[in-house]
């Protein structure tokens, strides 16, 4: 005799996992540490000397994170890049002037922030200070903007770049304003699709047992191609299950349900769908030639299995059984009809004193 033991498992989760989120910002951090290793080159070779000294700063920053990513630090690690990435942008844009093209990491920042708050909510919320933040990047792209245009073309006069060295800062900075963007909008697709993906398992699974529901059956029963016409349906529940809650609670009936999802996930293959049909019944579907007496084999064994196995959950121990009726379907896979001939026969099953499985042609 077999026992079952309860185990706290969750079946689906759409929580992100913490390894996703570690590995997300790692990845930030690493690309924005490599963005300034890059920018020291240029302001070290265009004689930036200011730039040069606060960008060693940020680069000391960066590495500083990494740090704070062990310590899943999260919120502080994000709001750090952002203030990081809005104050050196605008000290840029202020010395070196617009047209070295500065600007444009604040309006990546926005997208760049967004995705992260909202997508990892569990870890970096609140919402609100997403809104915040982005608009004080957009007050401080108008600011500069307007600098740019009544203000000096830069503000240490000992900086003077031509416009060659111009272009090459502006197309550093259109570069990585466009892999970031890029970056941003594809992740956040890909969530999108994740998190869609997610829901339509929800609709389509039951919890409880990891089975497909109502729902999730009708559509395999719709996209599956099932080799031949003949098929065989059956209706099975677990015997005496109100009885179960009562005596041994709702946890036990939950375990028993577990249990006998457990079975049946294991019974799945190109010939067979099945799905927790609602409360303690299961629909069993059996596809192909001998599907009929497959079926009732494959349940007769499923019985057997059950009435000798123990469930245990902390203290209790106590066994289950089961009754099913099965039925034969049309050629048309019209599944009513055979559906109400084998719910007849389960109730002749729990008739004959339960822990049986009968078996009626329909």
């Amino acid at each position: 005799m077999g026992n079952y033991y309860l185990k706290n498992i969750v079946l689906k989760n759409s929580r992100i996992s913490e390894e996703a989120v570690s590995w997300f910002f790692s990845l930030l951090n690493t690309g924005l540490l490599l963005i300034h290793l890059v920018l020291e080159a240029l302001y070290i070779n265009f004689e930036c000397r200011f730039l040069s000294k606060i960008n060693l700063f940020s680069i000391f920053i960066y590495i500083m994170l990494y740090f704070f990513l062990k310590r899943k630090k999260y919120r502080i690690f994000v709001i750090v890049i952002y203030l990081e990435v809005l104050v050196h942008s605008s000290l840029a844009t202020v010395i070196l002037g617009w047209p070295a093209g500065f600007q444009l990491w604040l309006l990546a920042l926005s997208c760049a922030y967004f995705f992260p708050t909202l997508v990892f909510e569990e870890y970096i919320n609140p919402e609100k200070l997403s809104w915040f933040l982005t608009g004080l990047s957009a007050a401080t792209f108008f600011v500069l903007l307007f600098h740019s245009r009544f203000g000096s073309d830069a503000l240490m006069s000992d900086i003077i770049l031509s416009g060659e060295v111009y272009f090459y800062f502006h197309l550093f900075n259109c570069v990585v304003t466009y892999f970031v963007v890029m970056f941003f909008s594809a992740m956040f697709v890909k969530g999108m699709i994740s998190t869609a993906n997610k829901l339509s398992e929800y609709a389509n699974f039951d919890n409880t047992t990891g089975l497909y529901n109502r729902n999730g059956l009708g559509e395999i029963l719709k996209t599956r191609s099932f080799e031949g016409d003949e098929y065989s349906i059956s209706i099975m529940d677990i015997d005496d299950f109100k009885s179960i809650n009562d005596t041994y609670g709702h946890k036990a009936g939950d375990a028993a349900l577990k249990y006998v999802g457990t079975l049946l996930n294991e019974l799945i293959d190109e010939d067979r769908a099945l799905c927790r049909w609602g409360g303690d019944e299961f629909l069993f579907v059996q596809t192909g030639k001998n599907s009929f007496e497959q079926l009732y084999d494959t349940l007769e064994k499923l019985r057997i299995e059950i009435e000798n196995s123990n469930i245990v959950v902390g203290d209790t121990i106590f066994h289950i059984t089961i009754s099913a009726g099965v039925a034969k379907g049309d050629k048309n896979f019209d599944m009513d009809e055979a559906l109400e001939c084998a719910d007849r026969v389960l109730y002749q099953s729990k008739a004959n004193g339960k822990n049986c499985i009968k078996k009626l042609e329909g």
